[in-house]
């Protein structure tokens, strides 16, 4: 192991310190020696704590020590939900509880939830309590080898969820997309972390209307997302738990709020394109010629481009609905070569027999080898292998949008836009200079995938027009 490895290197290297110490001593005085031997010792001593510390464990008997302890029961109730969410991304990951992936632990959560200060605190809290248990208890010891067992559910339970499965089931019977599952799995949770129980059956109207209380009050979130953990728990109750939810409408609302658009205007686009490098420069330009989303953008497959018709076909978009949107002229050739390098490293993956691209699961049962063509293969591919998390298989995914979305932000900083720039501005810019250009809004709303003209409609607000005409009359 790397760890016992490395507690080698360090014990050797103070060994070394001793001995060195003891052949210097008709040099140095009676008091010397001994401080020198005492230092020694102590990092010696320090370096065997360090590497115990970050020593893989297994703990089975963490719950009982827990609920044995003088902690508070809302602290205990609070610490078992954290470590059992611990416990099953070790899991997911095939990885040991350690130091080491606690902190990897860590990242993920600050990268996927956005959590706050409290938050962060109260969930180290409970991981520093698990590893100092289990080095003082003798249930806790030392793990040598993997576990056997190893989910292959993408979200892998957390220990005590009764309700995971059925409601991992049922989200994915109905066909909702990965965001959504994913979405409303991290809102179930929060609504057990917040009453401190993996019970949910036994909860109702009144906890769930405490809970939405809590998310307008306290978090102060906004009317979208606010509903949008209202969904997650009535799809819970509905359609896991098959239990009718009684009136809880009383619930305090978010205050809804109409925020304009932040449009760029088409010098600040250039400016934010000379400071991108391919293929997110391309990937910028191809969502600003064609008002993708970004989760569209990242998901397009090499089928989906026609440039026989100078389209972008648009699969499975918002509402899982299909729509086209224009294809650039001016990016044609530079995208025509940028997927003949993509088929150099798709050759490389049939040729190594790397497992086919994710396919929408009708698609894959009915077609088995559809994901080792190259029409399947994806526009953006990723440069890394990596583990589908819903079958456990090692194939090419796309590049992550959150990746793309880091690379935008920066070349907002480095192009001085004195604006909060996001991927999706590049879709307002798109549809605002659109209309400026005389473009009609029920076009506009068919090239954006709008359900409502009403949504289309905000881009008047902010679109250049005769007003700008208008004199303040600070300036007559």
């Amino acid at each position: 192991m790397k760890e016992s490895y490395d507690t080698s290197a360090e014990a050797g290297a103070s060994r070394y310190a001793k001995l060195k110490a003891d052949a210097d001593v008709g040099t140095k005085s009676e008091t010397q020696k001994h401080a020198e031997s005492g230092n020694s010792a102590s990092v010696e001593a320090q370096s065997e704590r360090s590497s115990e510390l970050r020593r893989p464990v297994s703990f089975p008997g963490w719950r009982e020590v827990l609920e044995g302890s003088d902690l508070p029961s809302a602290e205990v109730k609070s610490f078992s939900i954290t470590i059992k969410w611990y416990l099953g991304y070790c899991k997911k990951a095939r990885c040991l509880a350690s130091r080491d992936t606690a902190n990897a632990f860590f990242e993920t959560v600050k990268r996927e939830r956005l959590p706050e200060a409290f938050q962060l605190n109260i969930w180290r809290n409970a991981l520093r309590w698990f590893f100092q248990a289990a080095q003082s208890e003798p249930r806790g010891v030392e793990a040598e080898t993997l576990p056997p067992e190893t989910l292959s559910a993408e979200h892998a339970s957390e220990g005590g969820e009764t309700w995971f499965e059925t409601f991992l089931a049922e989200i994915r019977r109905r066909h909702y997309s990965y965001h959504t599952e994913l979405s409303y799995l991290q809102w179930i949770r929060s609504f057990a972390a917040f009453h401190g129980t993996n019970e949910l059956q036994d909860l109702g109207e009144a906890e769930i209307r405490k809970y939405l209380d809590f998310l307008a009050t306290e978090r102060r979130v906004g009317s979208s997302t606010q509903k949008q953990a209202l969904n997650a728990i009535v799809f819970l109750y509905k359609q896991a738990f098959r239990r009718e939810l009684g009136d809880f409408s009383d619930y305090l609302r978010a205050r809804p709020k109409t925020n304009l658009p932040t449009v760029l205007s088409r010098d600040e686009i250039d400016r934010l394109l000379e400071k991108m490098n391919n293929p997110y420069k391309l990937m910028a330009r191809l969502q600003y010629g064609g008002g993708l989303r970004v989760s569209e953008l990242s998901r397009l497959r090499v089928k989906d481009l026609d440039f026989a018709q100078g389209r972008i076909i648009i699969r499975g978009g918002k509402g899982n609905k299909d729509r086209s949107t224009l294809l650039p002229e001016s990016i044609r050739a530079e995208l025509e070569e940028h997927l003949v390098q993509n088929r150099l490293l798709f050759d490389q993956d049939r040729e190594k027999g790397v497992s086919g691209v994710y396919l929408p699961e009708a698609l894959e049962r009915k077609f088995k080898k559809a994901g080792e063509q190259w029409i399947w293969f994806w526009v953006w591919p990723s440069r890394e292998l990596s583990v589908d998390p819903r079958c456990d298989l090692k194939r090419r995914h796309h590049i992550l949008p959150r990746l793309y979305q880091q690379k935008i932000a920066r070349a907002a900083v480095a192009a001085d836009i004195g604006k909060r720039v996001t991927s999706h501005v590049l879709r307002h810019s798109f549809a605002t200079h659109l209309l400026e250009n005389g473009t009609d809004v029920r076009t506009l709303q068919e090239l954006l995938g709008h359900n409502d003209i009403k949504t289309t409609q905000i881009y008047l607000h902010v679109m250049k027009t005769n007003e700008d005409s208008v004199k303040s009359p600070l300036d007559m």
